[in-house]
């Protein structure tokens, strides 16, 4: 998947032309920004299979790092998603490409009831830890940030909505370990006791040695052992 929405030609033009028809790769341009060879080149080697109409809440607002949150802002130009012949080589193919790109809710926060039969659903499934989105109770997805200046946030969403999604920024000292940390204690703290808890974290170093990671942090509950008077389990994604 090629993003040429904001690359320099120079850029667009050492990511694109060598990719061949037979290939299987989609780019996502404007007509602003598009470079007039690449054009021609994508054009040639594939199809336009969907636009994003101006007005899409598509693309994502300035400041997020700064206020831990995420909001998305209306695009200004259409945008548009081609397909190489090898990806979608057949109308029809093109067709259900277009249905499912067209099926993509777009919100303002950027936050949409997981249903797992979306397309965007399916590369999680397939991952490593797609069978645990299967599993009883609360599923959540935890993640935290740490940025080259410092500033760090952490943020979880379950699935099916079943608890409020959070983010929050994360103060003290930097470390990797302390917003991953923050995102898996909130699931812990906002979850009911009663309630199974799957936590979904990237982070290995969180699962494996949470006490030595933790930092000051204090988790409710023990990490990979009973919760309560439920199972807590943390899966590596």
């Amino acid at each position: 998947m090629h993003c040429l929405l904001t690359l320099a030609p120079a850029d667009q033009r050492k990511l694109c032309l060598h990719q061949k028809a037979a290939d299987v790769w989609c780019a996502l341009t404007r007509a602003t920004t598009l470079d007039p060879v690449v054009r021609a080149v994508i054009a040639q080697r594939g199809n336009a299979i969907a636009v994003l109409k101006r007005g899409s809440r598509a693309a994502a607002a300035k400041g997020s790092w700064r206020r831990a949150s995420f909001k998305t802002v209306k695009t200004k130009e259409h945008w548009t998603l081609w397909a190489s012949s090898g990806a979608a080589d057949s109308a029809q193919l093109r067709a259900d490409l277009k249905r499912r790109v067209e099926s993509i809710v777009l919100t303002e926060d950027g936050l949409v009831p997981q249903d797992l039969t979306d397309p965007s659903a399916r590369e999680a499934l397939l991952g490593p830890a797609g069978a645990a989105y299967g599993n009883k109770g609360v599923v959540v997805g935890s993640d935290g940030s740490l940025r080259k200046d410092g500033a760090m946030g952490a943020a979880y969403a379950a699935k099916e909505n079943r608890v409020p999604a959070r983010s929050v920024a994360v103060c003290g000292s930097p470390s990797s370990c302390r917003p991953e940390l923050t995102a898996i204690a909130m699931a812990c703290q906002d979850v009911r006791r009663e309630e199974d808890l799957t936590i979904l974290t990237d982070s290995l170093s969180c699962m494996v040695r949470p006490r030595a990671c933790s930092g000051g942090i204090s988790l409710c509950g023990s990490i990979g052992i009973r919760y309560g008077s439920s199972w807590c389990t943390l899966s590596v994604l």
